[in-house]
């Protein structure tokens, strides 16, 4: 009787640890991503989003000069790539920093002066008087241009994060992310003494190892597999590249975790057997 008691108690630990584990993973990455801006800037670095970025904006003010008549020098020689860098950089940066939207984010001063000085020269030019009229079609025009140049710099959509209130959600996740993961580990700590006072730890810790680790595998590996991330309809395609590139990398974190975690286990169930045909010898 004593032996069904440990046994049903070793199982249901077990089954815990089980759990523990694979929230402890998702608690470890969530922590690591939304406490520092080095997961999302790698992602942006290793999907060439500045330079996608940068060629994007040229391209379109190329474009667009046809059909506004300013010509694309006024904007192309003022954006640089290294601008364009820093500016999505500041954008992931303010966004680890406080959940209230900011306006000087980017800095605008060279884009505005040169918009300004070829509305100036063109009124000079051509006789144009400067009165209200002319102040608010330059006003607007470099209102647009702000506009154009955060909608492709702002690569995570930030902006649309806060108008949802995701990212104060998130600010108050952080408050008390590292409280969760500390409870989690002390919890599976716990078991792993039950196992110890109950004997043979290292076969359960080992099971609950392999299992949590199957557990990541089976999930992961399938997305992995049939590509599913890349059905995602984005129709920008520098956003596409970014997210699909993104999660598919959170994808394969997780998917080696579990895989880890399933040889960790499976060499822990070893170690087990072997010492105990060691004793039965």
């Amino acid at each position: 009787m004593k032996k069904v008691i440990s046994l049903i108690i070793n199982i249901f630990t077990c089954i815990m640890m089980i759990f523990m584990l694979i929230i402890s993973s998702i608690v470890l990455f969530t922590d690591y991503v939304i406490s520092s801006p080095d997961f999302l800037m790698k992602q942006i670095e290793n999907s060439n989003t500045f330079t996608s970025v940068y060629n994007s904006l040229i391209e379109k003010y190329e474009n667009k000069s046809n059909t506004t008549a300013i010509p694309a020098e006024v904007y192309t020689d003022v954006i640089s790539e290294e601008w364009v860098t820093t500016s999505v950089k500041n954008y992931i940066f303010y966004l680890y920093q406080s959940p209230e939207p900011q306006n000087d984010i980017i800095d605008f001063t060279e884009i505005e002066k040169s918009i300004t000085n070829y509305f100036e020269k063109y009124a000079d030019d051509n006789n144009v008087i400067k009165d209200s009229i002319y102040e608010k079609k330059l006003s607007d025009v470099i209102e647009n241009t702000k506009k154009e140049i955060i909608d492709n710099v702002d690569v995570y959509r930030t902006e649309v994060l806060r108008k949802t209130n995701l990212i104060n959600k998130i600010f108050r996740l952080k408050e008390h992310i590292k409280k969760i993961l500390i409870a989690s580990v002390i919890i599976m700590l716990l078991f792993i003494l039950i196992h110890i006072l109950l004997k043979n730890p290292v076969y359960w810790i080992g099971t609950a190892l392999f299992s949590s680790g199957l557990l990541l595998i089976i999930p992961t590996a399938y997305l992995s597999v049939t590509s599913y991330i890349m059905n995602f309809s984005i129709k920008d395609y520098i956003i596409y590249n970014l997210v699909t590139n993104t999660l598919s990398n959170i994808i394969h974190i997780f998917l080696n975790t579990g895989i880890i975690m399933s040889l960790s286990g499976i060499l822990a169930i070893l170690i087990t057997i072997i010492i105990q045909r060691k004793k039965n010898k």
